[in-house]
C-alpha cells in the first residue's frame, strides 16, 4: 500500500492555502536534510539490526552473522565460515564486524531519514504550530479538523496513505481506496513557518540515522578521495588516525576500528576499479 500511495500521480492537488501531506513529508525533508532527502525515504525499509548486548543465543548469534553476511563482502567473511566448526555460528571479527555495522547504519539511513521527517511533523501536528485539514476523495471543501485528532501514540499508518477516518480517525487504514477516507491536507502558511531551513546542509540536525564514526569516514573520503584512491591501506589507515585525532582528540579510536575504516575506503575503490 505505502509504494502505491508515494508516486505522486496517486495524490490529490494541492488546493488554495493548502498542501497535501505527501508534499509536505518532502518539503520537510529537504528541509532537514538537504541534498541528502531523495524522496525514495518513504519506501525505503529497514535492512535490519544487530542483538548487540549478551546474553546471546544460539539463534541471536546465527542472525548476527546472516546479517554480517549479507552486508560484507565474500571475501573477508569466506575464511570466517571455513574456519568456524560445522553446525556452529560463525564468529566475526572485529574488522568485519565494524565493516558490517558501517554499512548496516549507511543502508538504515534513508528510513531513519524518513522516521525523523515524520514524528517532526506529526510533533507540529499535535502542538497545533501545523493546522490540518482534510478533503473528501472525489474532491470539495478543504475543512480543518482539530488538534485532538492528532491526539494517540500511534499514527504512522496516516503517513502510509495520506487518509484518515474522519468517523473513526484512531482506526488503523487497511485499505487506502475505501470511499470512506478523506486526503488529509496542511496549511501551506503554517508549513513553511515552521520548515527549520530550506536546502540548508548545515542547518541538518544530527540524528540517530548516522554515527560519528560513519560521518567521519563519510567526510574523510569527500575530503581525501585522491589520497585513497592512489594509497595502500596503511597508509590510508595512518592518515585516518591522524585526521580523527584533530577532530575527536578525546576520543581514542580501537586499532580494529580503524582498519575497518581503512578497508572500507579501500573496497570503494575497488569497486570504481572494477566498473
Amino acid at each position: 500500500m505505502a509504494n502505491k500511495f508515494w508516486a505522486e500521480a496517486n495524490w490529490p492537488i494541492d488546493f488554495g492555502s493548502h498542501r497535501f501531506l505527501g508534499r509536505a513529508v518532502h518539503d520537510m525533508g529537504r528541509a532537514l536534510f538537504g541534498h541528502e532527502w531523495t524522496e525514495n525515504e518513504p519506501t525505503s525499509e529497514f535492512a535490519g539490526t544487530f542483538k548487540r548486548t549478551p546474553p546471546f543465543t544460539r539463534d541471536d548469534q546465527w542472525a548476527n552473522w546472516r546479517l554480517v553476511d549479507r552486508l560484507v563482502p565474500n571475501h573477508f567473511t569466506h575464511p570466517i565460515r571455513r574456519a568456524t566448526r560445522i553446525n556452529s555460528p560463525p564468529i566475526p571479527s572485529s574488522e568485519v564486524w565494524t565493516m558490517a555495522s558501517i554499512e548496516l547504519e549507511k543502508r538504515n539511513a534513508p528510513r531513519r531519514r524518513y522516521e525523523t521527517v515524520r514524528n517532526e511533523l506529526l510533533r507540529l501536528f499535535q502542538s497545533g504550530k501545523i493546522q490540518t485539514a482534510t478533503r473528501r476523495h472525489e474532491g470539495g471543501e478543504i475543512s480543518k479538523i482539530a488538534r485532538w485528532h492528532w491526539n494517540s501514540e500511534d499514527l504512522t499508518y496516516r503517513f502510509e496513505c495520506g487518509k484518515m477516518d474522519l468517523h473513526n480517525p484512531f482506526a488503523p487504514v487497511e485499505d487506502y481506496t475505501s470511499p470512506s477516507l478523506d486526503w488529509i491536507f496542511v496549511d501551506a502558511e503554517d508549513l513553511r513557518s515552521n520548515l527549520p531551513s530550506i536546502f540548508a546542509a548545515a542547518a541538518k540536525p544530527r540524528g540517530p540515522y548516522q554515527s560519528d564514526i560513519l560521518r567521519f569516514v563519510i567526510s574523510f573520503n569527500d575530503e581525501h578521495s585522491d589520497f585513497v584512491q592512489s594509497s595502500n591501506k596503511k597508509d590510508v589507515q595512518n592518515r585516518l588516525f591522524e585526521e580523527w585525532r584533530v577532530r575527536y582528540p578525546g576520543v581514542t579510536l580501537p586499532p580494529e576500528t580503524e582498519k575497518a575504516m581503512a578497508v572500507v575506503l579501500r573496497l570503494g575503490k575497488a569497486e570504481r576499479t572494477r566498473c
